[in-house]
């Protein structure tokens, strides 16, 4: 017989949190959630257009509220979404804005790190598509779907199952396999990135895993931000700061350079 531990969760309700293993309401749920992201992933990356990819988002975050609140029975604190926590959630994201703003707008001011920031993709949009992927496209798109479902779904229903380390691991690797495609996808899209895969073997490839795995290191940081602050807004915050800020330090130095 598997044991059940009761323990108290953040809304005052008492919640039940089976022995380490993948069953269950709970597992079920983030089997759900991991079959619906591969298949959205594919989606977003192959076969969306780009007008779409808000709205599509929308779809994307009701279905996963949907799959982690109704079948897998996860409270608004297990999501990082408990209205008493925003306020500790804003405290934490915006300092780390604060920190990641003051980093990017340095580098990208100073000549000796100002090559750093340029990016061919940003130099091929107009400065309305600079600011619309900044402000709308990454925050509303990318990182609301993304945390809700990495720091949101899989972090909540994983701590229902397992060990929080346990928990973090897993939604780092998913998170950072999550961006395979996006990765593989840049070497058609950069020229300097295509040029450095036509000259060196494997170099594609090569890429792709240390993107991987930079992107589930990141995932950890989120994951630690998302528990510290008991909100998903921290990291929330935080990731369209090293997003979005990246386009803006590009346009930044386009305009400067």
């Amino acid at each position: 017989m598997v044991g059940r531990t009761v323990v108290p969760v953040a809304d005052g309700h008492t919640g039940v949190t089976e022995a380490p293993r993948l069953g269950g309401r709970a597992g079920t749920a983030l089997l759900a959630t991991v079959a619906f992201g591969v298949v959205d992933n594919l989606l977003t990356n192959l076969v969306l257009p780009e007008w779409a990819y808000v709205p599509y988002r929308v779809v994307t975050v009701s279905v996963v509220l949907l799959l982690a609140i109704r079948l897998g029975g996860l409270s608004w604190a297990e999501l990082g979404l408990a209205r008493q926590d925003l306020r500790r959630g804003l405290a934490w994201g915006g300092a780390c804005m604060g920190v990641i703003g003051s980093v990017y707008l340095v580098g990208a001011l100073l000549p000796a790190t100002q090559d750093l920031f340029r990016d061919e993709r940003v130099a091929n949009l107009s400065t309305a598509g600079v600011f619309y992927s900044a402000l709308i496209a990454v925050p509303f798109g990318t990182v609301l779907a993304e945390e809700l479902v990495f720091r949101g779904a899989v972090l909540g229903l994983g701590n229902r199952m397992w060990r929080t380390w346990i928990a973090v691991a897993a939604s780092s690797l998913l998170f950072g396999v999550w961006h395979v495609a996006p990765a593989w996808n840049i070497y058609e899209v950069n020229p300097d990135a295509a040029e450095l895969s036509a000259s060196l073997p494997n170099a594609q490839a090569i890429g792709v895993a240390f993107a991987v795995g930079g992107t589930a290191l990141a995932g950890v940081v989120f994951c630690w931000l998302r528990l510290v602050s008991r909100s998903l807004l921290a990291p929330m915050l935080l990731h369209v700061a090293t997003n979005s800020f990246g386009y803006l330090a590009a346009w930044l130095v386009l305009q400067t350079g």
